[in-house]
């Protein structure tokens, strides 16, 4: 349940950095401002309010010189399985993930 003035708050400003469209519809009153997500009893667990309030804006990433490939090849595959993991709950085997990685890893080499 959201508590507080400042837990609304954080969860407006998340949305705005996170430019989430879905959550901002949810959240907005008429006047362009959050609405009294307090008043209006809003409930969500915990966890993924916590969840909600540490994501990061999803950006394509681009292997750098200054990044070693293992670290871009890492970085691609995270940034693949991030929404899936965590927003809908989907499983991966390590396997597949090993091998998506070390797929990643390889075309990382034939570039540089």
């Amino acid at each position: 349940m959201i508590a507080t003035l400042d837990r609304q708050n954080a969860i407006w400003k998340k949305a705005n950095e996170l430019q989430d469209d879905d959550m901002l519809r949810k959240i907005r009153g008429s006047d362009e401002k959050c609405t009294d997500m307090v008043a209006a009893d809003f409930r969500y667990h915990r966890t993924c309010m916590n969840f909600y309030l540490t994501r990061r804006m999803q950006t394509q990433v681009e292997p750098s010189t200054d990044t070693s490939p293992y670290d871009a090849a890492l970085t691609q595959l995270v940034s693949r399985i991030d929404k899936p993991l965590f927003r809908d709950g989907a499983i991966f085997f390590l396997t597949a993930l090993r091998d998506e990685f070390r797929t990643y890893l390889e075309n990382l080499f034939r570039i540089h």
